[in-house]
């Protein structure tokens, strides 16, 4: 059988076929566009580097949260409600993991510090750490506004607060992340208001369970710890008293932890005998840069109290992080009035600048009823 084409039919076929051909050397020509070009985007990898301002944030990091040696600049808080102290400090590493550390530091208000710890290197496999401390305070300055949860801020009086503490420390950590401590001092006190000042032979023991990738800086994990606390007054026992505290954060990562919810709730519960009291100055309190942040430090005191606190945090660079803040709490003479009446409120924002490790300075601003209140810490919120 003969088949015939018209030429428009050859033409057809002709075009159809050169339509096609164009087509096919218009796909390979746009892949080797694309691989051309994701092959120079691959040589133009490289690892992230930080910008001006990340590398003189890190440089401010690692020289005031990293372990130092020989003489440093010591950055601090001698006394809540101290504002910012300054002072020397020296460090000297001995033993394969023991270190001496020494502080001395002023603060703004005048508050004074020196301080000597003694680190001593690792035990039975670097399960036992034993310290050894000494601290001298003076804080001329402190707020007290009477005890109880609804005190005024105008009943403001300030009394010198004056502690020389010494004593021993054990921790014990039989395996990760539980760890369990205890420890001994004395302390001598002298305050300027009536009354006796008490001295006490202090026995402290704690149980804690801390899976934070670090203390200083996590984005994850949690830290559960039970602290038990007697305080035996040595001139006649009227100002003895025992305490049992509870501290549990939880940080919950979302999206490879870029943002971090963090929650936090802390309890103090203090026990007497007989006629015995608690001193108004070493009762637990509210207020300040790591409690109540919206009212001012130890604004609120007695002998008991709770403290909840929730944060939204999120990560605006290798090394700020940025937070919006919540908490609330109440003091109460007895562990039956801590429920959630009555609570006390505060909300804020801050910036906290830090290492892969270590927070080393944050910026916060919080209001409660009392007004509008800014915090500058050395030191990790939790």
């Amino acid at each position: 059988m003969t088949i015939r084409l018209s030429r428009l039919s050859i033409i057809a076929i002709g075009l159809v076929l050169t339509m096609g051909a164009a087509r096919a050397e218009a796909r390979q020509s746009r892949e080797e566009e694309l691989a051309q070009a994701q092959a120079e985007k691959a040589k133009a990898l490289h690892p992230y580097e930080p910008n001006a301002a990340e590398r003189v944030i890190a440089k401010a990091g690692r020289a005031l949260a990293g372990p130092p040696s020989g003489f440093y600049p010591w950055l601090g808080t001698v006394y809540s409600g101290g504002l910012f102290a300054l002072g020397p400090g020296y460090r000297h590493p001995f033993g394969g993991g023991g270190a001496l550390d020494a502080q001395a530091a002023v603060s703004l208000r005048g508050y004074t510090l020196l301080r000597t710890t003694v680190l001593a290197p690792p035990l039975a496999g670097e399960h036992v750490r034993v310290s050894f401390y000494g601290e001298v305070i003076d804080a001329k300055q402190v707020g007290f506004y009477g005890i109880g949860n609804e005190t005024v801020e105008e009943s403001r009086v300030t009394y010198r607060y004056e502690p020389r503490t010494a004593g021993a420390r054990l921790t014990f950590t039989p395996v990760k992340p539980v760890e369990l401590g205890a420890a001994v001092s004395y302390i001598d006190i002298t305050i300027n208001e009536t009354g006796p000042a008490p001295n006490y032979l202090l026995t402290e023991a704690h149980a804690a369970v801390d899976w934070r990738d670090t203390p200083g800086y996590s984005r994850r994990g949690g830290y559960y710890r039970v602290d038990w606390s007697n305080y035996d007054d040595q001139n006649g026992g009227l100002l003895s008293y025992r305490q049992l505290q509870g501290d549990v954060r939880q940080l919950i990562p979302i999206l490879r932890a870029n943002w971090v919810i963090a929650l936090r709730a802390t309890t103090s519960l203090t026990y007497t005998s007989g006629d015995s009291q608690v001193p108004f100055f070493l009762m637990p309190y509210l207020g300040g840069g790591s409690t109540l942040r919206g009212y001012r430090s130890r604004r609120f005191r007695d002998r008991n109290r709770l403290l909840l606190t929730a944060e939204y945090r999120w990560t605006p660079s290798h090394f700020v992080d940025m937070a919006v803040f919540h908490d609330m709490g109440k003091v109460a003479a007895t562990s039956a009035e801590l429920n959630l009446s009555d609570l006390h409120h505060s909300t804020g924002i801050g910036i906290r600048f830090h290492t892969p490790a270590a927070t080393f300075f944050r910026v916060e601003a919080a209001r409660g009823t009392e007004g509008l209140k800014l915090i500058f810490a050395f030191s990790p919120i939790g």
